[in-house]
């Protein structure tokens, strides 16, 4: 049982580490918005999603644009989740720029709670807490953020952990809630970016493999497939849409040009490098932006390795212990996974490499990962969880409180400086109406729609001279425009008609868009260069109705995904809370396995 002293020094430290995650709120109380490389894009896409939920598309599958004309069946395609949460904010009043902020920030702290959670299981609290804060400080996370606003993958990033949180929990205490989570944190970190859920796939195939080595027993394999299978199905609404639809829109645009990933290969030093910029990726070393894995966790990462070297020598034998370090305190299932978790650190390195091209070449829709660099991200999940792993072998008090003190210390002020958006924009400048701000800055003058969501009868967008105020184009002596009621999803007309006419109405057919003229469901003509709709119309007073349906394979996956729920809330009912063995097995007794009590 622990001392006085060594439980004050304890809770000292934990207190003392605790004021350090403090440190992400920094750049939130400068003034005014943080902006990066996508801001003016995703308070675009942030403005629009809310106002068409609004007016009832649920789930969101297509926007307009700020300018009239330019509407596409995005989020039919595009990861919705971080706007979806974005409207929790929004519905409680919260005005939209501060939305913004709460959105990241809570975000930000969900990475480090998973994060601590799930290598507190393995490594203690200690662990837990070093591990956290290594995450939500990483040089990567936080160019996510303050230089390339990359909003879904950063959302990603703070359910990824979850994943092997519900992973542990359910394989430590066999409950069925940690199947219902993982279900949960399966879909969570997919709709919001499924790039990262890919790039994380080997690890979690990993991480599963040495949980059944660990139970010795295939008997944990079965529910956690099904559950990772209902996470999927818990987004059928976007996942099957997507997959199925891709056919319809450009997709050409997105592995090509500026987004093929043979342009984004990082350079071997560029990983080493403290350096921070602002600038953008390029080809070849000349990128202006860092792609440095952050030189604390290397420092983690050459620990892990050395620990591992250090475990035996030449003959096999075990070195004895010293005064500081003990290596026999870590457990032959830990020296199992810091193997794995290296394994995974150089195959995603490698993969940032332009030696993989071969692989990025002939493997199928790796190309939608777009920048190899990406894999930096699960490169800084592993060496965070490493850290709280290493400084098991520091001999506790006062040596592994050293430790953890230093590391800590290390990481914080090798990576304050980075804690800085490209530019603010004040509140005033802020109109969600007209995104584009501080363009002496960005240098952007006017932004378009995406072109990969584009319909594939879109082959060129009008000029914005060229797009009627109301959405709807008439010969001016043949007919007239009376009263219009535009959103995303419908546009009513009436229009008077005085002559035989053809109207083209500035919406880009996408499938699902349903034209009624006086009821009457009416095909409309596409074979122009914009993919608008041309209605022909007889002389008279019409009513003409623009709706955007679901299709057959969209109804199906909605349906899909409500099922889903209820079997997803049905997986914490239908597998009981008995261990492999048969045997009742609590959190304590989980936690004093891998940890071998406090540390």
């Amino acid at each position: 049982m622990a001392n006085k002293s060594d439980t004050f020094w304890y809770k000292a430290i934990i207190s003392f580490s605790l004021l350090f995650f403090l440190q992400i709120f920094a750049p939130f109380f400068k003034g005014g918005l943080f902006l990066g490389h996508d801001s003016q894009l995703h308070l675009i896409y942030l403005k629009h999603f809310e106002e068409t939920f609004k007016a009832g598309q649920i789930p969101v599958r297509i926007i307009d644009w700020f300018n009239p004309g330019y509407n596409q069946p995005l989020f039919n395609f595009y990861q919705p989740g971080v706007n979806y949460l974005y409207l929790i904010p929004r519905f409680l009043g919260v005005p939209p720029a501060q939305s913004v902020e709460v959105t990241v920030l809570a975000l930000w702290l969900l990475s480090a709670v998973l994060m601590f959670a799930f290598t507190r299981r393995h490594f203690g609290t200690l662990g837990g807490i070093l591990a956290a804060y290594f995450y939500l400080i990483a040089p990567y996370h936080i160019l996510d953020i303050f230089v390339r606003s990359a909003l879904p993958e950063f959302t990603a990033l703070a359910f990824a952990p979850g994943i092997f949180w519900a992973l542990k929990s359910y394989s430590d205490t066999q409950k069925g809630p940690y199947l219902t989570l993982l279900a949960f944190f399966v879909a969570a970190t997919t709709i919001s970016h499924p790039p990262t859920l890919i790039m994380f796939s080997p690890f979690i195939v990993g991480y599963l493999l040495y949980l059944l080595y660990q139970q010795k027993s295939f008997s944990l394999l079965w529910p956690t497939l099904l559950s990772i299978s209902v996470g999927f199905g818990l987004i059928s609404f976007f996942i099957l849409p997507a997959f199925f639809e891709q056919k319809y829109v450009q997709t050409i645009y997105m592995r090509s040009g500026y987004y093929d990933f043979h342009n984004h290969f990082v350079c071997l030093p560029q990983l080493f490098i403290p350096r921070w910029e602002h600038g953008t990726s390029q080809i070849g070393c000349a990128d202006k932006i860092s792609f440095q894995l952050g030189i604390v966790h290397w420092l983690v990462v050459l620990m892990a390795a050395t620990i591992l070297i250090a475990r035996f020598n030449v003959k096999g034998k075990v070195f004895k212990k010293t005064a500081v370090i003990d290596i026999e305190s870590l457990k032959p299932d830990h020296y199992l996974l810091i193997t794995i978790c290296l394994g995974s650190i150089f195959l995603y390195l490698y993969m940032t490499l332009p030696v993989s091209l071969p692989i990025w070449e002939n493997l199928p829709y790796i190309a939608y990962i777009q920048y190899p660099w990406r894999f930096l991200a699960p490169t800084i999940f592993l060496s965070s969880f490493l850290s709280g792993g290493v400084i098991l072998i520091f001999k506790a008090n006062p040596y592994r409180y050293l430790a953890f003190v230093i590391l800590i210390l290390s990481a914080a002020v090798a990576y304050n400086n980075y804690l800085k958006p490209i530019a603010y924009a004040q509140r005033e400048e802020i109109n969600f109406g007209n995104e584009i701000l501080h363009e002496s800055i960005t240098g952007i003058k006017n932004l378009y729609p995406e072109p990969g969501y584009m319909p594939k009868w879109t082959q060129i967008l009008p000029a914005e001279t060229d797009t009627p105020e109301n959405e709807v184009r008439v010969a001016t002596q043949e007919a007239k425009v009376n009263s219009s009621k535009l959103s995303a999803a419908r546009k009513e007309y009436e229009i008077t008609v005085e002559k035989p006419t053809v109207a083209r109405f500035y919406t880009h057919y996408f499938p699902g868009w349903q034209v009624k003229v006086d009821d009457k469901t009416q095909n409309p003509l596409i074979d122009n260069i914009y993919g608008y709709m041309d209605i022909e119309l007889a002389p008279g007073e019409h009513q003409v109705t623009l709706s955007f349906k679901n299709t057959p394979i969209r109804s199906l996956a909605n349906i899909l995904s409500l099922n889903f729920l209820l079997v997803s809330l049905a997986l914490a009912f239908l597998f009981g809370t008995k261990t492999l063995t048969g045997k009742p097995k609590s959190i304590t007794q989980s936690s004093k396995n891998s940890l071998n009590g406090r540390i």
